[in-house]
């Protein structure tokens, strides 16, 4: 349970452009939820202590005068209780129409008590009584094979980046099968889709899996064929290549990292989404260290069995992210090792891994810690041409991470002047991600 205070989805309409009035703890909890579930865009945040907040999310935090500068907004949301009315007295004197200002609260109220009052989805026939907005989530995400059209926006989960991408530059995504996070324009050519298979072959792969809706798989622009290099060695670089969900699959990350940087344009960006292990079905699995990924790599290992064997050894049947969370409050979680698969299968799967069958499998499992130190020790000896420059943590109720990294060929370098600034910035993103996830522990607890 993660919010206490639910947006008011049914006063503002989906695609609307907000700001939201207060950047308090009210405030917070509107701006995750409407970007969990990409409902509206918020324009920027205003706050009496812009000063001290300057930005949430990624999102700025102005004075409430710049309020009076901007006529580009739908609704102004506003984010407090005890100074609702206050607030909403101060806007109607700037002369901004009462129809465009929302002051409504729905608070969460949790045990046996329901919520105040029913959301508005955006179907306005389909209505839930939720504990959290999590649960709106979840529910429309597990329930919505049959009406995808309407809600496609609501599978793509919390991708923070994708409102920094500039969508005129050139853009590659990796994997996006049936769900893209960015979307192509008909108005110009600058959006492309690759995988390792074809749109026909992606169809056949996926037609038995209840998870993939075939008919909505996007047609691949390119087909990666041994390396990146080698797939895009007659192509123009791009700006921003974006992958969700993919580099868990790849077994050689010190590779896959040098190979992707020869595709990106000088100062271009690799966005990625990665799944946290201790939210789905990889939960008992170890976090993949960075001796194993410079093993890998200095031996020219591409295909890991020990890595098959791990996956089919210890991941469970259950991928139920709110579970998960739940579980970390109690014991409930050791309850399912008992549904791992036997050992004898594992054990079959791993000598035909190491003839050399290939299995597609989580071949890494990661923490936003865990991935976090791979970069640093990754930047400290020269392995990585990109520094981070974003990073967004496993959201509560939430079962993966986001991270933006900036193309920097100069970190190859022994001598780099910006390879010290990067590994300070990699320990104070370190630093941050600890307090971050000690918070939302404690609002999960609420």
């Amino acid at each position: 349970m993660s919010f206490r205070y639910l947006f008011p989805f049914n006063l503002v309409n989906k695609g609307s452009k907000i700001v939201i009035y207060g950047g308090g703890i009210i405030g917070q909890h509107f701006l995750e939820q409407i970007m969990r579930l990409n409902y509206c865009d918020c324009l920027f945040i205003v706050d009496r202590d812009y000063k001290k907040i300057q930005q949430i999310a990624g999102i700025k935090v102005c004075a409430p005068e710049e309020i009076k500068n901007c006529c580009a907004y739908d609704k102004i949301v506003i984010a407090s209780e005890k100074y609702a009315d206050e607030i909403y007295n101060s806007l109607i004197a700037l002369n901004i129409p009462g129809e465009k200002i929302v002051k409504n609260i729905c608070i969460a109220n949790y045990g046996d008590r329901e919520v105040d009052n029913k959301i508005a989805t955006y179907n306005s026939e389909l209505f839930f009584k939720l504990k959290t907005i999590e649960k709106l989530i979840n529910r429309l995400t597990q329930g919505y094979k049959a009406n995808t059209e309407a809600f496609p926006e609501v599978l793509t989960g919390f991708r923070p980046f994708v409102n920094r991408i500039d969508q005129t530059k050139r853009i590659l995504e990796i994997g996006s099968l049936c769900n893209p996070m960015i979307k192509k324009n008909k108005s110009s050519n600058n959006v492309f889709y690759a995988d390792i298979r074809t749109t026909e072959e992606l169809k056949e792969f996926y037609k038995n899996d209840p998870n993939v809706d075939n008919t909505r798989i996007c047609e691949i622009d390119y087909v990666i064929k041994n390396s990146y290099k080698e797939t895009f060695s007659d192509k123009e670089k791009f700006d921003y290549v974006v992958a969700s969900h993919v580099i868990e699959h790849i077994p050689q990350l010190i590779l896959f990292f040098q190979d992707i940087a020869t595709v990106i344009n000088p100062g271009g960006f690799l966005c990625l989404t990665i799944p946290d292990k201790r939210y789905c079905f990889d939960h008992f699995r170890i976090p993949t260290s960075f001796a194993e990924v410079y093993d890998l790599y200095k031996r020219g290992i591409k295909n890991n069995p020990m890595r098959v064997f791990d996956f089919f050894c210890n991941t469970v049947p259950i991928n139920d992210l709110v579970f998960f969370w739940d579980a970390e409050d109690n014991e409930d979680d050791i309850a399912v090792l008992s549904q791992m698969r036997p050992n004898n299968e594992a054990q079959e799967i791993y000598e035909r891994a190491a003839k050399g069958e290939y299995f597609d499998v989580h071949f890494s499992v990661f923490t936003p810690e865990s991935f976090l130190l791979l970069l640093y020790n990754m930047t400290r000896i020269s392995l990585l041409p990109f520094k981070c420059v974003e990073f967004y943590t496993t959201q509560s109720n939430s079962n993966e991470f986001n991270v933006m990294l900036q193309l920097e060929p100069s970190l190859y370098l022994e001598d780099s002047h910006l390879k010290e600034i990067e590994l300070d910035n990699i320990i104070k993103l370190l630093q941050h991600n600890k307090k971050m996830e000690m918070k939302l522990r404690d609002l999960h607890a609420f």
